[in-house]
């Protein structure tokens, strides 16, 4: 039996999902560019891979829209800032976004662990209090 295929389709890895530890020192911002100039979304990160994002917004945004998310923890002083793509999106029952967006350059690995050094990522299994 062939694991790497499903139904003549073939398989793609997913990078592992981290859960977040919500901070108050942490700021989310998702930065929308078109022909009119710049908006900053603020945002609710969600979890984080080494290749993507998920992210709650107040507003909508396209699939496929380029944007830019910047995630600042105050208290380290830590930076990350990563060009993005939206891939999905879906409407919430408050009116808010859930956003998934894959980076177009990867985190590597220091910078991971940097994020889980810093509190921003828990090690945490998901679901576990």
């Amino acid at each position: 039996m062939d694991l790497t295929k499903t139904r003549h389709e073939e398989f793609v890895a997913r990078s592992p999902r981290h859960q977040v530890n919500q901070a108050p020192s942490v700021r989310v911002t998702a930065e929308r560019v078109d022909t009119s100039g710049s908006t900053t979304i603020e945002a609710e990160l969600l979890n984080l891979s080494r290749n993507g994002v998920r992210l709650r917004l107040a507003v909508a945004v396209a699939v496929r829209e380029p944007i830019t998310v910047r995630i600042w923890d105050e208290a380290s002083g830590l930076l990350l800032k990563r060009t993005a793509t939206v891939q999905w999106r879906q409407a919430q029952e408050d009116g808010h976004w859930s956003v998934g967006c894959s980076f177009d350059k990867t985190i590597d690995w220091q910078t991971l662990g940097e994020l889980f050094l810093s509190g921003l990522l828990s090690t945490s299994p998901p679901g576990s209090s």
